[in-house]
């Protein structure tokens, strides 16, 4: 019975261009402005990934996780996921303001890590100085499978990619507790 009333929530992201798409959002809700679980398993949006942000309040077990997880003291999850079509980019090149782990759930997707540097100022509240220059960047690639998992500390510019089939990952958010966190 889970519902979607805004991009904020759910994301479509097209192949080869930066950011969400607004078009595919509105031609995929129904009559009433929402965008059903159901719709959703059943769109088949040609070369868009679809990005869906807090599935930690969306599932008890997914729930669980990210509490056990956030118990540690050191972190506070949240969990995202990507469903990507075939042969898709899911993401173009950025980088995370908190660490990431990535499970590949179902497919497999080539992931392009860079070797270089990591972003200037990665931390929250910081936004890119700059869009990232791709020219620059010397990735290592990465192909994960099926229960595969990656960890990419925050700032280290990355992009992912479908293979030949669908494919799909979870990714958790572990944004490091600060001292003004405590407080």
């Amino acid at each position: 019975d889970r519902t979607w009333r805004s991009s904020d929530e759910i994301e479509f992201l097209p192949d080869g261009r930066e950011g969400r798409s607004e078009a595919l959002w509105a031609a995929s809700v129904g009559e009433h402005g929402v965008l059903t679980l159901d719709r959703l398993l059943m769109l088949r949006a040609p070369r868009a990934s679809i990005y869906v942000k807090g599935l930690q309040f969306m599932a008890q077990p997914l729930r669980e996780a990210a509490q056990r997880v956030s118990s540690t003291g050191y972190f506070s999850a949240h969990i995202n996921a990507f469903l990507t079509p075939a042969g898709a980019q899911s993401t173009p090149y950025h980088y995370d303001h908190h660490d990431v782990l990535a499970i590949q759930m179902h497919g497999s997707k080539v992931w392009d890590v860079s070797r270089g540097p990591r972003a200037p100022n990665p931390h929250a509240g910081f936004a890119p100085s700059a869009k990232i220059e791709t020219a620059s960047i010397e990735p290592e690639q990465i192909r994960m499978e099926e229960g595969d998992a990656l960890f990419l500390p925050r700032g280290v510019i990355h992009r992912a990619g479908a293979t030949d089939q669908a494919s799909f990952h979870l990714v958790f958010g572990l944004k490091s507790v600060t001292w003004a966190d405590v407080l």
